[in-house]
């Protein structure tokens, strides 16, 4: 399974894009294994599911731009901890990547991606672009959906001049596609 895949699917305001490789589960012995491995991974938020500012409809990008959101060989690498213990797999990064925030026409991340990565919406320009730091967890365990959680947090500095904080949240399983469970983008302070 590419969790690449998986998460850009999944990409719903928070919504993710990362080429990782799911560790299978280990047998039931107790033991810890580690391994680490290269994964290029991106993500996605909005600030209209938590309703933050939903006049004001804006998506970020962490890690990778609009355009590399689209072909799934593009984004940052980062070296992923895979460790397995039991029937339980869970990889995570930290990393630091470029941040993205474009004014998304009105729609929601999945839609306003999917229609740019369509060719329905041309052209967006960043209305603001920084650097930030991602921390991202997914948890696979036999039977049970791919249990995934990130954040963001950095800034970003608009076109105007101004420099944004902002920070995103996301907690998603897959069962089988995306089924968001907590998802914010919010702009903490402009100055």
């Amino acid at each position: 399974m590419r969790v690449q895949s998986l998460l850009r699917a999944g990409a719903v305001v928070g919504a993710a894009a990362l080429t990782l490789g799911a560790v299978a589960p280990a047998s039931h012995a107790e033991r810890t294994e580690v391994s680490f491995f290269e994964g290029i991974w991106g993500l996605g938020y909005d600030n209209i599911v938590t309703g933050v500012n939903p006049d004001d409809p804006l998506v970020l990008f962490a890690g990778v731009t609009a355009d590399e959101w689209c072909d799934d060989d593009k984004g940052t690498t980062a070296t992923v901890r895979a460790r397995t213990k039991g029937d339980t797999s869970v990889e995570t990064f930290v990393d630091r990547a470029p941040l993205y925030v474009y004014d998304a026409g009105g729609l929601p991340f999945f839609e306003f991606s999917d229609q740019y990565c369509n060719g329905e919406v041309t052209d967006p320009e960043p209305v603001a672009v920084g650097m930030g730091t991602i921390r991202f967890r997914v948890e696979f365990t036999d039977g049970a959906p791919p249990f995934v959680t990130n954040t963001v947090n950095g800034s970003v500095r608009t076109t105007g001049g101004d420099t944004w904080a902002v920070n995103g949240y996301q907690e998603l399983t897959f069962d089988p596609g995306p089924n968001p469970k907590n998802i914010s983008f919010t702009i903490r302070n402009q100055r």
